[in-house]
């Protein structure tokens, strides 16, 4: 890690370089602040998008919630802060502030201070990264295997890059707010036009976090399924994850358990928004249509099927506000808090009333959630992305997951 540090300040004044004209008696009514500002910490061993310049970095000077003095550019500071006696909170970093984009590296740091009459008080204030950074690297054999239209979508739930081989080429780097991400490939295969579609979650996203997505891909005719763990230097704070797509006509050979049938026939999830996201216009046509398809395999039923909802804060806040908080089940309704919740998804028009259809010993069902892009659209902002993640667990007590996503548009 390499610090750099710009025009450091370091003031010494006398008392009476703090007294105002007019102040009774001579005596000062104010004091005064100098700060010295620092950047500190990069994305190790790859360009982060240009010099990080803290001449550039705005700083505000707040008591309470209330902003005392706002600069959008340190170069504009005086050497000298004058504030009257108090107590305040310095805050500095890089303007830029989204959730995603493109070489945005993102500064911020914080110290809290006192001010006395008459006093000089010299700060130094440190800013350190607060983002995440994703690099996506192609193996020859990715590039020999997979056709140039590729994309690579990945979220952090709070906003979406799409990775593209111009992009991978020239090296650009996108930067996310901290959280958990999610990667969905879409990609042709050069010798049959298959398509091919790979997900990944990687969970535990922290500040400083430089993830290195390295895609490759079997050669046709190889048996063998790569999927490494993530390998963490915590030194550098990089996180390389391996996703490899597998040849054409393979599937993986793990040894069948012995107390085990070879095909468990789990429940089978799909339909809008599984393999590609659904986009959701705020200031467009609403679709209709949004369905989750259900089904049960080999003579087995639904026995239960579990929804979890997640998106950004305050969507996830008017979740929890409509009972539909965590995960729920849209089978069974025991208890009040279940009949609560059963009124609340007819309302909304998720499920029909389980007394006239009943989802519980059925071998399919079909989850639609049209209805709910209305009312999604009016609570959520563009570049938000919600997920709804099914789990059906069939009457073998087998189970299955899929996650269907919104991608919030203006």
């Amino acid at each position: 890690m390499r610090k750099l540090v710009f025009l450091a300040i370091s003031a010494a004044l006398v008392l009476s370089g703090c007294v105002k004209e007019g102040n009774i008696n001579g005596i000062g009514e104010y004091g005064s602040v100098s700060i010295g500002l620092s950047s500190e910490g990069e994305f190790a061993e790859v360009k982060s998008g240009g010099e990080v310049n803290v001449a550039d970095f705005y700083l505000k000077i707040l008591q309470g919630a209330s902003v005392v003095k706002s600069y959008s550019k340190y170069s504009d500071v005086p050497n000298a802060i004058e504030l009257s006696p108090g107590s305040y909170k310095v805050e500095a970093g890089t303007s830029a502030d989204a959730d995603a984009e493109w070489d945005q590296p993102i500064y911020y740091g914080s110290q809290e201070f006192s001010v006395s009459a008459g006093e000089a008080l010299s700060l130094d204030l440190t800013c350190t990264l607060s983002n995440m950074k994703v690099t996506v690297t192609c193996s020859e054999a990715f590039n020999n295997e997979i056709s140039e239209d590729f994309e690579i979508a990945i979220t952090n739930g709070k906003g979406t890059l799409i990775f593209d081989k111009t992009k991978i080429d020239a090296g650009t780097s996108g930067y996310f707010s901290v959280g958990t991400l999610t990667i969905d490939l879409t990609a042709t295969r050069k010798s049959t036009g298959e398509e091919i579609l790979e997900h990944r979650v990687i969970e535990g996203g922290a500040a400083k976090d430089h993830f290195i997505l390295n895609f490759d891909a079997q050669e046709t005719g190889s048996i063998s399924f790569g999927d490494s763990g993530i390998t963490i230097d915590y030194s550098l704070n990089d996180r390389e994850e391996e996703i490899i797509v597998p040849g054409e006509d393979e599937t993986p050979v793990e040894e069948p358990d012995p107390g085990e049938p070879e095909d468990e026939y789990l429940p089978t999830i799909t339909g809008d928004g599984i393999e590609k996201p659904v986009i959701l216009s705020k200031s467009g046509i609403k679709p209709e249509k949004v369905d989750i398809d259900i089904e049960t395999l080999n003579s087995k039923t639904i026995e239960n099927i579990l929804v979890s909802i997640s998106g950004p804060d305050g969507f996830v806040a008017a979740v929890n506000m409509m009972g539909l908080g965590g995960e729920f089940s849209i089978v069974d309704f025991e208890g009040t808090a279940g009949e609560a919740r059963k009124e609340t998804l007819v309302g909304l028009g998720l499920i029909e009333d389980p007394s006239v259809s009943k989802i519980k010993g059925t071998s399919n069902y079909t989850f639609s959630i049209g209805s709910f892009m209305g009312p999604l659209a009016d609570i959520t902002f563009a570049e938000d992305v919600v997920n709804f993640k099914i789990k059906v667990i069939d009457s073998d007590n087998k189970e299955a997951s899929a996650t269907c996503t919104i991608n919030i548009v203006e």
